[in-house]
């Protein structure tokens, strides 16, 4: 549980770099939609610790897309 949001991290990393392939975007596009940095991103997908609002603003653009899916936004964020 060394991370700041939880024990699952290692499950949310692959989860959201499979997502954001699926939606055809590179870490830069998912950081300007998010507001974030592209390192911030790229530490997101590696497992490392993130912020809750970081989590809270992929989510965001993950459900303002077409492209998201049941499996990402199922269970919560912060442990899935």
């Amino acid at each position: 549980m060394g991370s700041a949001t939880g024990g699952g991290m290692g499950i949310l990393r692959y989860k959201v770099r499979a997502w954001r392939k699926a939606a055809e975007m590179t870490q830069a596009d998912l950081a300007l939609a998010t507001g974030k940095t592209v390192q911030t991103i790229s530490a997101l997908e590696c497992g490392r610790p993130t912020r809750q609002s970081t989590l809270d603003a992929v989510a965001r653009v993950c459900l303002r897309t077409e492209w998201h899916s049941g499996d990402l936004l199922r269970g919560s964020w912060t442990g899935l």
